[in-house]
């Protein structure tokens, strides 16, 4: 079940997935805020995820996305698009359940992949988690994250053959803005 009135979406899906793009749009048709929470870590620290893990670690990495997504799962009318390791943080997510719209964005495998292969800045900004190459780590994470993304998300949407638009109307179909969010699962 689903508050009333409450209009919060969070958008969660592997690297690539289309989480930022789709959520930009998404807030725009919805007049809501936007927040990419990869984006208000880096802001915050003054420093891409790159620079943070290279500095820090993973861990540290980790906490700063906690304290982000805690402090972003209690806003309203936002669209949040996550990090792809934002799911690693199970509880939080459990705690808005009830107030929020967490909708998977999923494509195949190979899709998402070919995606990340083809954005020469996704492999730039985005560090190794187990240090092999990008395919091996991609199949490797994303198989381990997948139960995360289905245990957490409301409902799914396979982006692999969908243009932002047709993502973006996917969503917009579930929601009754003056009602609050509303979808089966």
């Amino acid at each position: 079940m689903y508050a009333e009135g409450n209009k919060t979406i969070v958008l969660i899906g592997a690297r690539a997935s289309g989480k930022s793009s789709v959520g930009r749009l998404l807030a725009e048709r919805t007049d809501f805020a936007f927040v990419d929470t990869d984006e208000l870590i880096s802001e915050r620290v003054n420093a891409s995820i790159s620079t943070i893990v290279s500095d820090h670690g993973w861990h540290h990495f980790r906490a700063l996305e906690k304290q982000a997504l805690a402090e972003v799962l209690t806003r309203s009318n936002h669209v949040i698009a996550t990090g792809g390791g934002a799911v690693l943080h199970e509880t939080l997510f459990a705690g808005h359940r009830d107030h929020t719209l967490v909708v998977w964005l999923n494509a195949e495998t190979q899709e998402l992949i070919d995606r990340i292969q083809s954005d020469s800045n996704s492999c730039q900004s985005r560090p190794s988690l187990t240090g092999t190459d990008v395919v091996t780590e991609f199949e490797a994470v994303y198989e381990a994250r997948k139960p995360l993304y289905e245990r957490l998300s409301h409902f799914i949407i396979n982006t692999t053959h969908l243009d932002r638009e047709q993502i973006v109307a996917d969503i917009l179909s579930v929601i009754d803005l003056d009602q609050g969010l509303a979808a089966p699962k």
